[in-house]
């Protein structure tokens, strides 16, 4: 495949009528009025060879056309009439544009033909990358709203914007012409910003590329953001600089974000360092990596001693197994926020209570990096409980306050009869034996009163809320006892039905022994004289249950939603303070057990408790 050696074949530029695109396979030909071949001019790879001897051969055999090609011929024989064809021909295994036309001498006459066929596979795939080309830019345009420009320094000093591409319209809202009449680009830049692109343009004339950011007033009046790539052009000889070409991107999307990123970290810092609760940063091994004032001022130490110490160095002792826990549910867990309360150390040597909230904090691939941990400061409040809980103690003891003078009488009265028989014992002849009886009595009414006041002062004694595996069953006898002599004043029988063996629950004997008092004593106030409370104490689906049930006048349906509420009682004319229950349910809440009540008004009350199961034995 090739051109042909005769020296009459065209070149490019001799005949222009005869000329096809350089870049694009295909033949021109002219023929004579016999539709002879008279000159050539082939240009790139055509798919058919082109004979030695193609002068004054037919057109037809020159193009090696075979009945496909009468198309060819037949517009040949148009042109002759002077008529000209522009029509797609596949030749060879190739689709070509063919157009053939009438070829005029110098009188105006029809002397031949002229035509040309170009492959339209090439053209197609220059249009088709044309097409690519463009799609891509306008993709990258839209996507970057940039723009590309050119500026162009005079003899005098002044720079002429030749030409912008691309978003420049839609970024500034002027067109080229426009900016040209108000004075060139610089009269766009934000007053505040000036300065900035002084120091471009100088840069760039100084032959130096230069990349800034800046402002912008757009014809609508609105603030936009560019960032301008500059890069100068010199003279021929590289001497001076004549002009310089550059792309400007609008960033504003970008600089609106990174304004509300650094707003939105400002409005962390201040709720982190000026915040009212305390506030520590862990690693996951439990390291405070950060903290603010208030959790500084929680424990009374400045944040420098705080820091890079364990949080375990910070909790009592008995605390710790909670707190660790606690932090590896949220470490390893799948809660998003996990909170418990518990003590911690405070500088001077004293406990402060923290209501502690736990979240963990994420890196880029989801992956927990620290724990954010807020606490609240809550020492006033537990005290407030404790003091609470404490006065309604002395106030269940003060109810009970004539069956305990009466459990302790009947032994007092037994020690004095005992002593009275010691005295006339000594002129009988059985002395010894009276004596014996008489301090054995002694010794059983003293222990029995040692009993009924060491069950009170343990009732009645403030201490620390420290949990253990216990027996709920001798909490229950205990509560029973001390309130026997209460019930029976009342003409009120109690009754106990306690599962043997029961399983030990984690609790505190003495807040235990105050929840199974008021349960017993409300029961015993509300039933009717003759009435029997029965006491249930069993265990079912992993927990220890309790259900105190009187046979009393039962509690209105709308009373029942508020039956927890501090200072809401419904015996409010015997004095009751309405405090029992509400402090009831803080003692459960903290022992993750569970309250309900089921009344039935005019048949009676069933207050129902819950202990989940401890995993240790009965301490």
């Amino acid at each position: 495949m090739g051109t042909p050696a005769n020296s009459d074949v065209l070149s490019p530029g001799s005949r222009p009528a005869l000329e096809v695109e350089s870049s694009l396979a295909g033949v021109a030909w002219s023929t004579d009025i016999q539709l002879r071949a008279g000159a050539l001019s082939v240009t790139g790879e055509i798919p058919f060879a082109i004979p030695t001897d193609w002068r004054n051969r037919s057109i037809g055999q020159l193009l090696g056309l075979d009945q496909s090609g009468e198309r060819i011929l037949a517009a040949h024989r148009e042109a002759l009439e002077g008529k000209s064809s522009t029509f797609d021909q596949s030749w060879a295994g190739r689709v070509y544009q063919v157009h053939v036309a009438p070829k005029y001498d110098a009188d105006g006459t029809i002397d031949g033909c002229i035509g040309f066929a170009q492959d339209l596979v090439d053209h197609k795939r220059a249009e088709e990358a044309l097409r690519e080309s463009e799609a891509r830019y306008r993709a990258i345009s839209e996507l970057t709203k940039t723009y590309a420009y050119s500026t162009r320094l005079e003899a005098d000093g002044t720079l002429i914007l030749e030409w912008v591409t691309g978003d420049f319209v839609q970024i500034t809202g002027y067109p080229l012409e426009e900016i040209k009449k108000l004075g060139g680009p610089l009269t766009l830049i934000h007053p505040a910003d000036r300065h900035i692109a002084v120091k471009r343009t100088e840069q760039l004339l100084a032959g130096h590329p230069h990349v800034s950011e800046f402002r912008i007033l757009t014809k609508s009046g609105a603030t936009r953001w560019l960032r301008d790539y500059g890069r100068p052009v010199r003279d021929r000889h590289e001497k001076w600089v004549v002009r310089f070409y550059g792309t400007a991107q609008d960033i504003t999307d970008r600089k609106q974000a990174e304004q509300s990123l650094r707003e939105s970290e400002e409005r962390f810092r201040l709720a982190f360092e000026e915040g009212p609760l305390g506030m520590v940063v862990l690693n996951l091994e439990g390291t405070v990596l950060q903290l603010n004032r208030a959790m500084s001022r929680f424990l009374g130490c400045p944040t420098r001693e705080l820091a890079g110490r364990n949080l375990e160095e910070l909790t009592p002792q008995e605390d710790i197994p909670a707190m660790a826990a606690a932090l590896r549910q949220i470490i390893f867990g799948t809660e998003e926020r996990h909170s418990w309360e518990n003590r911690y150390l405070h500088k001077d040597n004293r406990h402060v209570w923290g209501r502690t909230t736990a979240t963990p904090l994420h890196d880029e691939d989801g992956k927990i990096m620290c724990v954010l941990a807020m606490v609240e400061d809550i020492t006033n409040r537990k005290h407030t409980e404790e003091a609470l809980r404490r006065a309604e103690r002395l106030a269940s003891i003060g109810t009970l306050a004539a069956g305990i003078a009466h459990e302790i009488n009947n032994p007092l009265g037994a020690i004095t009869l005992s002593v009275d028989a010691m005295a006339l014992s000594a002129d009988q002849e059985n002395r010894d034996e009276i004596l014996e009886l008489a301090m054995n009595n002694i010794r059983t009414s003293a222990l029995r009163c040692g009993r009924i006041v060491k069950s009170v002062l343990q009732f009645a004694r403030d201490e620390v809320s420290r949990k253990s595996p216990g027996d709920l069953a001798n909490v229950v006898r205990r509560a029973r006892d001390m309130a026997r002599s209460f019930a029976t004043r009342r003409k009120i029988r109690l009754q106990l039905d306690i599962e043997d063996p029961l399983p030990a629950v984690n609790m505190n004997p003495t807040e235990m022994t105050q929840v199974c008092v008021n349960l017993i004593s409300n029961a015993v106030q509300a039933s009717k004289p003759g009435g029997t409370v029965v006491v249930h104490l069993y265990c079912t689906d992993r927990v220890v249950r309790l259900d105190v049930v009187d046979q009393g006048h039962g509690i209105p349906e709308e009373k029942i939603d508020r039956i927890f509420d501090p200072f809401f009682t419904t015996r409010a004319e015997e004095g009751r303070t309405g405090l029992g229950l509400s402090i009831i349910y803080g003692i459960l809440k903290q022992h993750d057990g569970t309250i309900d009540i089921d009344s039935i008004p005019g048949q009676g009350t069933t207050v129902s408790i819950t202990l989940p199961l401890s995993d240790g034995p009965p301490q």
